[in-house]
């Protein structure tokens, strides 16, 4: 009978205890707490505070999922791969590329922040949870809950951009940016409506779904295609299309048709709201080539990636440091094309390329980043080998679903960072799980003797999730309490004033004591001290900001604070620096500053670029500590 079983594909009595206990609940709880969360949680204490507590979200449902994989025992979930060539693969790549990812951390140790290791951490939770049986059976409820959230989000982006509902305060230069849902920007919003867009057109098509399911599906598929158009982003809407065409391939003859009403429906979407009007006009520029403009200017990210590739090829700048390395890279870009490089938003930092594969290219390395496009590949693989087939367990979605939601986020991150978003970085993580698991069948695994060490690591892992999380988010909080006290100080004056100094400079204190590499923080320190006319102080603060990461606003305060300080020309230098690299502070300049000698400077510079010249340098105090030019950077260089 067990050799029957086996045969069958099944799983013998004593190894189908997995749906007894708390890991039957624990573990799909957990990761729709870390897929459904990021929708809905924000906070409007500052931008990091936003994205901060939906990390938050996304880690605490991955510490649940890793607790309940413990409390149930992880032998008694385990599969094992029935492609094992292309599983094996897929598993041994992403294990490379999460040890060099390690080691760029530690040679880039004094740079790179040791919290940031959490947005690695919490989607490899859900990975787990996909790779689970527990979290394979649960698919089906688990994509439900994420397509509903999708709708409602499609829903408040619709009713915020057309009908007036309740909007976040934002400042909104376009109408597209009133779409912010409870996410906070139209892109994010796009971003997040991917996955659902896909999961609502696989449901409208399954011959498994009953008819009044599917015409729920094809009516909540136009909300998120109209939430879309609202939001007017155009690489999340090519992602969706591109991952219906590649779900339509997987059963040509029958999709065929209901992909024609499909586009139909993505077209009256788009060109009902404004994304209409923006590709357009976007196909206008392309064909007058502006290119930088087609693309929002995402060439100046790409570039300065290209700077810290050439730099340190093998280890990168870091994990998570390509803000930090960004303007330095920037610069040096600027020499090698000869022309200066300025974001005609209200930003001109790049906190990431806005090209994945860029990104991990340059903060991780080359061979880290090669590794991790292999994982990738080793899955579509192994799912279009499984093409038309379920999953080898029950309530396992089909491998054309997983395959046409990994193609839209591989298609999202061309242009766009999907895995710096929780609310799109989890649900990718967790299809991959669930990708690898279809490549897998279930085992008898009981009585394994390392099953009670794997199950003592699965706790502390959970534990440490959770604190690393919670350590994280009381960071950010005590950072934007301190920045609303130092927005406040402009609007008060004599004691009232007086009592908030030691209340932000506690805040903030408090902060870096969990966070000490957070440039940011140091910055907005350096600016309470500065207005308690602590010159000193602020002096040392901005510095260590600038030596983490350097900003225009960075270079603008050490300016006001060397030239309090009487040494002018220092200031001067920081001004014509912090000028050139974000044109709009040369309205911030104080009048001692000679605002129009600076910008006869930077224009000076900028007609003497495109002979062969170099951007502004810094002032000498701070030349030799800049990210990527210092001694110990170019001993780096030759990894």
């Amino acid at each position: 009978m067990a050799a029957r079983n086996r045969a069958a594909g099944q799983v013998p009595s004593a190894s189908a205890r997995p749906d007894e206990g708390l890991g039957p609940l624990l573990v799909p709880l957990g990761v729709l707490a870390a897929l459904m969360l990021p929708y809905f949680v924000f906070s409007l204490a500052s931008d990091d505070s936003m994205r901060e507590v939906k990390l938050f979200a996304q880690a605490l449902g991955g510490a649940c999922v890793l607790f309940g994989l413990a409390v149930q025992g992880r032998e008694n979930m385990a599969l094992q791969p029935t492609r094992p060539r292309l599983a094996t693969v897929a598993a041994g790549a992403l294990a490379a590329a999460l040890v060099l990812t390690l080691v760029s951390g530690i040679l880039n140790g004094g740079h790179a922040d040791p919290l940031a290791v959490l947005a690695v951490l919490a989607p490899l939770a859900l990975v787990s949870g996909g790779t689970s049986r527990i979290g394979a059976a649960a698919s089906g409820r688990i994509f439900l809950a994420l397509s509903l959230a999708g709708v409602v989000t499609g829903l408040l982006a619709v009713g915020q951009r057309f009908a007036g509902l309740p909007r976040l305060p934002l400042q909104v230069p376009e109408p597209r940016f009133l779409t912010t849902a409870l996410l906070g920007n139209p892109g994010d919003v796009a971003a997040a409506l991917v996955f659902p867009a896909i999961l609502l057109w696989a449901s409208a098509l399954s011959r498994n779904a009953p008819r009044p399911v599917r015409i729920l599906s094809f009516l909540g598929l136009g909300i998120v295609l109209l939430g879309l158009g609202a939001a007017e982003s155009v690489m999340p809407i090519l992602a969706v299309l591109v991952g219906m065409l590649v779900h339509v391939l997987f059963d040509f003859r029958r999709r065929v048709l209901p992909f024609a009403a499909g586009l139909t429906l993505a077209a009256l979407a788009i060109f009902s709201t404004g994304a209409g009007n923006r590709i357009l006009t976007k196909l206008r520029e392309l064909r007058s080539g502006q290119i930088n403009r087609v693309v929002t200017q995402r060439d100046i990210g790409i570039e300065a990636a290209r700077e810290m590739i050439r730099i340190r090829p093998f280890f990168g700048v870091g994990p998570g440091c390509f803000s930090n390395a960004f303007v330095p890279a920037r610069l040096l870009a600027e020499t090698r094309v000869r022309r200066r490089m300025v974001h005609f938003s209200e930003s001109s930092h790049f906190e990431n390329a806005h090209c994945e594969p860029f990104t991990l290219a340059a903060e991780c390395g080359l061979p880290a980043a090669s590794f991790g496009l292999v994982a990738l590949g080793a899955l579509l693989a192994g799912l279009i080998g499984r093409r038309r087939q379920a999953g080898t367990l029950p309530g396992a979605p089909e491998s054309g679903v997983l395959f046409a939601l990994l193609i839209a986020f591989a298609v999202l991150g061309v242009a766009s960072f999907p895995l710096r978003l929780p609310v799109t970085s989890g649900p990718a993580a967790y299809v991959a799980g669930l990708a690898w698991s279809s490549l897998s069948t279930p085992r008898q695994s009981g009585g394994d003797p390392r099953a009670r060490h794997r199950r003592l690591g699965l706790f502390l892992a959970a534990a440490s999730l959770a604190a690393l999380a919670s350590v994280r988010l009381m960071a950010a909080m005590w950072q934007a309490e301190g920045e609303e006290k130092l927005l406040e100080f402009g609007g008060t004056a004599g004691p009232a004033r007086l009592a908030m100094m030691p209340e932000a400079k506690a805040s903030l204190r408090r902060s870096l004591f969990l966070r000490p590499r957070k440039a940011a923080t140091w910055l907005a320190l350096g600016s309470v001290l500065r207005l308690d006319q602590d010159s000193g102080g602020a002096w040392d603060s901005m510095l260590r900001s600038h030596a983490l990461e350097e900003r225009g606003e960075t270079d603008l305060n050490l300016g006001r604070v060397a030239l309090e300080r009487g040494d002018a020309p220092t200031a001067f230098g920081f001004f014509v620096r912090a000028v050139w690299i974000f044109p709009r502070l040369l309205d911030s300049l104080p009048d001692e500053a000679l605002p129009s000698s600076v910008e006869a400077d930077v224009r000076e510079a900028e007609r003497g670029l495109t002979a062969g010249g170099l951007a502004p340098p810094l002032p000498a105090p701070v030349a030799a500590r800049s990210f990527l030019l210092s001694p110990q950077d170019r001993f780096f260089s030759i990894f």
